[in-house]
């Protein structure tokens, strides 16, 4: 899990096709980050960005998906900081409090279509993908306020089994 603390703010001071510029431009970088790095984007809530990585995809990769994910993460904190640069620089009310925060965690879950014949969507369900949204909320707490880019990672994805 992934966001922009902050982002609601700055789209309150902003006309509305601005701050969907603004987050169709976050939503693609990351996107394409992810993707790079053998990831699956699951879902997209406002600037909430759920991906997985499965062991299976990184057969044949010289890194493993823990490995990939946890690059594919420092890679969108970097490219979004350089978002918020240029939007400071367009002068952007708000631009400046934004703040990229991310949380990981490794374990078993379910990945397809879920739903019901009138709505399914594509994605995740499981304890991992909760814990994972947890930690990305508890970035908040533990962030800095130089607006650096706040990770938390569970052992389980630092440390292989």
């Amino acid at each position: 899990h992934s966001r922009i603390w902050g982002f609601n703010k700055v789209t309150e001071s902003v006309p509305l096709e601005e701050a969907l510029e603004m987050m169709e431009r976050y939503m693609r970088v990351c996107s394409d980050i992810i993707g790079s790095s053998r990831g699956v984007v699951s879902d997209f809530m406002g600037v909430h960005i759920v991906s997985f990585w499965q062991e299976e995809d990184a057969r044949g990769a010289t890194a493993t998906y823990r490995e990939l994910a946890c690059e594919a993460v420092l890679r969108q904190a970097e490219a979004v900081q350089n978002l918020f640069s240029m939007w400071r620089r367009a002068g952007v009310r708000g631009s400046s409090e934004l703040h990229f925060v991310a949380g990981m965690y490794t374990g078993r879950t379910y990945v397809g279509n879920f739903g019901t014949p009138q709505r399914l969507k594509y994605g995740v369900a499981s304890e991992t993908a909760a814990v994972a949204a947890r930690l990305c909320n508890l970035t908040e707490i533990y962030r800095s306020s130089t607006h650096r880019p706040s990770i938390l990672a569970s052992g389980s994805t630092l440390l292989d089994d």
